[in-house]
């Protein structure tokens, strides 16, 4: 062989050799095949089971965070609460057109009502001022005329339409059922049996004072508000007069507080305390008696002792600012009542609204936007026309008397 051809066969030989020890190695002897790579398919089982359990365990992070998190449902529930879902207003009876009709809801019809008072069984009691009569309304809604005949005025005692008024206005019911109503432009205070059966207990026909004394040797000027207790004391706010009235079950009139035309907004005990036309008054399960003194824009409490004090309210000052105490404002409140909690209500006439005091004295809007209309609804966004009359029954309801509206509206809380 020619030497010139040894070298590159031995280079090449050397070559073969070390190729094949190297698939070998990696692959065992002659099975030297180039290596196979993955085909699109083969991803699948290699990652899948790494990627997807990440996935799987992202998702119920998410939905179980809010089982982690209660507070933003409760924050959720508490501001609907807030707003007003918890408290509702309706309509009980008017149909919003002036007039005496007697009917059940809308059927019905008032003028100018003024008054309102609850007895244990849910019904409700009415001064229909304007009309000169005593309505009365069951739990059913069902309108009717418990004393007095519509236009007539007067002052005669006896049974249902034979007995007259003249603008009756505050309006108050015992445990027994009996009624009684400060007949303001008589000056009297009149009973009304459960059977409709109508007599004068306090004070003379159109004999206008401040006198105290018994039945009628008492005088009264535009007697106002009314309230009884369970020992069947009767209270008065006699408006023209600024004093505040107490009538004992005998007829006796005594003056509780106050100073016989004496306009002020002082506190202290009897007559050192004044008042500027107390309109409403009402009554605690402790004998506490509360008043709207209207033209002074206060709610005052009246002990059993006659000390007179100021609940809320600054006086002289009109608003609707929601506080504690002299920091919430009222303008011409009128009517007032207590629930059995020691809650206070008032109907807050010029603002078109329903406020509510703590026994803390913490004012706050129970109903009522400020506008002027008839809307129900929430307590917010529900509106009222010169709200006079208010009472509550033992469930919490707040009835309240829409003057102007010529309506009976009920607030659900």
């Amino acid at each position: 062989m020619n030497k010139k051809y040894i070298w590159p066969i031995v280079v090449l030989l050397i070559l073969i050799l070390l190729l094949s020890f190297t698939c070998v190695k990696k692959s065992g002897f002659l099975n030297c095949k180039p290596p196979v790579q993955p085909s699109p398919t083969a991803v699948v089982p290699i990652f899948t089971p790494t990627v997807e359990p990440v996935k799987t365990v992202k998702k119920p992070k998410k939905s179980v965070k809010p089982a982690h998190h209660p507070a933003k449902p409760v924050k959720a529930v508490e501001k609907v609460i807030t707003t007003g879902s918890r408290i509702q207003v309706g309509l009980v009876a008017g149909s919003g057109s002036v007039g005496s009709d007697n009917g059940t809801g809308t059927a019905a019809s008032f003028n100018d009502p003024a008054g309102i008072a609850v007895d244990a069984s849910g019904n409700l009691y009415i001064s229909d001022s304007n009309s000169d009569i005593i309505r009365k309304i069951t739990a059913d809604g069902v309108v009717s005329t418990l004393a007095g005949s519509a236009g007539v005025t007067g002052s005669v005692d006896g049974t249902g339409t034979a007995a007259s008024f003249w603008h009756p206005w505050g309006i108050a019911v015992d445990a027994s059922g009996n009624v009684y109503v400060a007949d303001q432009l008589n000056a009297t205070i009149r009973k009304i049996t459960p059977d409709g059966v109508v007599s004068t207990i306090a004070g003379s026909t159109k004999v206008y004072g401040s006198a105290d004394g018994i039945g009628a040797a008492a005088s009264f000027f535009q007697p106002a508000g009314i309230a009884v207790d369970g020992s069947g004391n009767i209270y008065v706010a006699d408006s023209g007069n600024n004093i505040i009235r107490k009538i004992t079950s005998d007829g006796t009139v005594t003056t509780l507080a106050g100073s016989e035309k004496t306009t002020g907004a002082a506190d202290g005990t009897g007559d050192a305390a004044s008042f500027s036309f107390p309109e409403g008054v009402a009554l605690d399960g402790d004998g506490n008696l509360y008043v709207t003194d209207s033209v002074n824009d206060l709610i005052r409490k009246i002990t059993p002792s006659g000390v007179v004090s100021t609940l809320a309210g600054s006086a002289g000052v009109a608003g609707s600012t929601n506080g504690t105490g002299t920091a919430a404002l009222f303008n011409r409140p009128f009517g007032i009542t207590a629930d059995k909690s020691g809650n206070v209500y008032v109907a807050d006439q010029v603002n078109n609204l329903i406020r509510k005091i703590t026994p803390a004295g913490v004012v706050t809007t129970l109903a009522g936007t400020g506008a002027v209309g008839s809307t129900d609804g929430d307590g917010t966004s529900a509106t009222f026309n010169s709200p006079f009359g208010i009472a509550a029954d033992s469930s919490g309801n707040v009835y309240v008397v829409d003057t102007n509206n010529q309506l009976v509206r009920k607030i659900s809380q």
